[in-house]
């Protein structure tokens, strides 16, 4: 028994640590943009380009440095080489005379043809191991400039994953808190939802109550209760659109979908700011990444096209080598290691190539003008957008203040209609119209508000200030 009263005292306890609702997780804006910005894997692969920008700039520096480079051979030969393939002889000579011997004007006393001057085999050489050993140093004096426009190109290539990594970054923080913001704004309108439903609730109660005593008729229970059908239904929407948007930002922020999360900001507050147009124009010219990124691609034209205008000029490099070889042919082939060293300058000299050189010129002009032509026509579009998106954030402005009077008013008129319903001076349809009324005007300003936010958020990200 003891051992049964045990069993079932584990399982309630286990029951109820499955079944105990777990807190959800409050969170901050700044918060969300951290984890955001520390779990984004497009971010991760930005910081790689920017270490293989730096691997790409010290590698281009390193050409302006002399390269050094060692080689070894050994070869093994089977058979010795033989200059002569028989006796060179006396009679050689002889044969080969202008004149025969005979006239000579001192008489030989003896026979010459006979006589072996170089024996075919004295003319043999070659050992069965040979080595070869050799330090060769390589250092260019000129190349027309394009060793420095390579350095000066990996350094823009530098620059660009730099500006690249910031033009992520603030993609993934204009995300999170537009993602952020728009879960704000749900929730009001969640609570004006819920508010306008406790309404219909207690006026469903006082219509009941004035049909028993015969003050009202069905036909005002009938409306009411449609209403409540059509505030269930969009409560129903709006916690649905409340769970899809949380699934997103913790999607965004890299925490599970699923997971039960609550924002530290319970509405949207409005910061009064003053616009001057002329101030978000210039801080977009200056620090917008994406024309960071064209002034770097003109500055990689501008390059290429010195590039090209080097590969008219002769080059010039300086070469060092020492030679260490077996057996030594400094002495005769002897079984030794022989050793020197020699030096040397090599130019080489652009003649004529079919006018390959002159297209590709003119090729990389091209390439610098379109680069320049997409700078001047992004800086307008970028000043027009600015242009744009201040003026919706003054139509913004104007927009809440109207809807915060509108509100002010239909909530003056909810109360004096209600006043009205429980004197028995409106009737239930006129009560239902002004409660509906305000719940309109209520999410009006919660809109506004959220238009707002988001506008001064987009305005941020136009003027590189994210």
């Amino acid at each position: 028994m003891h051992f049964i009263k045990t069993g079932i005292i584990q399982l309630l306890f286990l029951t109820f640590c499955i079944i105990k609702p777990s807190l959800a997780q409050e969170l901050t804006l700044g918060q969300c943009k951290e984890m955001a910005l520390n779990q984004n894997m497009d971010l991760k692969i930005s910081q790689e380009h920017i270490l293989m920008g730096k691997n790409a700039r010290k590698m281009a520096f390193s050409q302006f440095f002399p390269q050094i480079e060692g080689n070894a051979s050994y070869i093994r030969l089977n058979k010795q080489f033989q200059l002569l393939d028989e006796d060179f002889t006396s009679q050689s000579i002889i044969d080969n005379l202008p004149f025969p011997i005979s006239f000579l004007p001192i008489p030989i006393p003896i026979d010459l043809s006979n006589i072996s001057l170089l024996p075919s085999s004295d003319t043999r050489f070659g050992q069965e191991n040979n080595f070869v050993f050799n330090v060769g140093l390589t250092q260019p004096i000129f190349a027309g400039g394009r060793i420095f426009e390579v350095y000066k190109m990996s350094k823009v290539g530098e620059q660009i994953a730099s500006e690249s990594a910031i033009l992520e970054r603030q993609k993934v923080l204009y995300e999170t808190e537009d993602l952020y913001w728009n879960i704000v704004s749900i929730q009001e309108k969640q609570k004006v939802v819920e508010a306008y439903q406790k309404m219909l609730q207690n006026l469903e109660k006082d219509v009941e109550a004035y049909i028993t005593q015969g003050v009202a008729l069905r036909n005002d229970l009938l409306r009411v209760k449609l209403k409540q059908n059509e505030i269930d239904l969009n409560l129903f929407k709006i916690n649905n659109g409340l769970k899809l948007a949380k699934m997103a930002l913790c999607q965004k922020i890299g925490m599970d979908i699923n997971s039960d999360i609550t924002l530290s900001e319970a509405e949207i507050e409005i910061e009064e700011k003053d616009i001057v147009y002329e101030n978000i124009r210039q801080s977009a010219i200056l620090n917008r990444p994406e024309l960071k990124l064209l002034e770097h691609s003109v500055k990689l034209t501008e390059s290429a096209l010195r590039i090209s205008t080097g590969s008219f000029m002769p080059t010039l490099g300086f070469t060092a080598n020492y030679l260490s070889v077996r057996p030594n042919p400094y002495r005769g082939l002897a079984d030794e290691f022989g050793s020197d060293y020699m030096f040397g300058f090599v130019m080489n000299v652009p003649i004529f190539h079919w006018f390959e050189k002159h297209h590709s010129h003119a090729l990389a002009k091209n390439s610098m003008n379109i680069a320049k032509l997409k700078l001047e026509d992004s800086r307008q579009k970028i000043s027009m957008e600015t242009l744009m998106i201040s003026n919706e954030i003054l139509e913004a402005k104007r927009r809440i203040e109207i809807s915060k009077v509108s509100l002010d008013q239909t909530l003056e008129n909810l109360k004096l209609i209600q006043d009205s319903y429980n004197e028995g001076m409106m009737k239930t349809a006129e009560l239902i119209e002004a409660q509906a009324i305000w719940q309109e005007a209520q999410t009006n300003y919660i809109e506004s508000k959220a238009m707002y936010r988001s506008l001064e958020i987009k305005l941020k990200k136009s003027s590189g200030e994210l």
